[in-house]
């Protein structure tokens, strides 16, 4: 068993940014879908509120990635705080054995650690 005991924040920051902008790209669809039903809905005055579920979908991306990146300083930085007090998550590894061919497609023995 093995214990990660302490984590990268700006690295914690970056994943964090790409997952949750990730996730806002997932959500242009649909704000662009809301926005477009919206404004064939509603009277011609008032058109200009369905244009902000257009706006929020180019924005949101952005948007949502800035806080999944300031989620990921603060997440990493309160994990480092308190594995450092009660310990880190356990974890346990098992070696796996890779098959190695080369490009002829014969089998190979492993390289041996030096």
């Amino acid at each position: 068993m093995v214990q990660l005991k302490k984590v990268g924040v700006l690295s914690v920051a970056k994943v964090m940014a790409l997952i949750y902008g990730a996730v806002g790209i997932v959500m242009v669809p649909v704000l662009l879908i809301v926005g477009a039903t919206f404004m064939a809905a509603v009277p011609n005055g008032q058109k200009a509120l369905g244009s902000i579920f257009l706006v929020q979908a180019m924005v949101f991306p952005f948007l949502y990635a800035g806080l999944g990146f300031l989620a990921g300083l603060l997440g990493g930085w309160l994990y480092n705080l308190i594995a450092g007090k009660v310990g880190g998550i356990e974890m346990e590894f098992s070696p796996v054995t890779l098959a190695v061919t080369s490009p002829l497609g014969v089998a190979m023995e492993p390289p041996t650690a030096v």
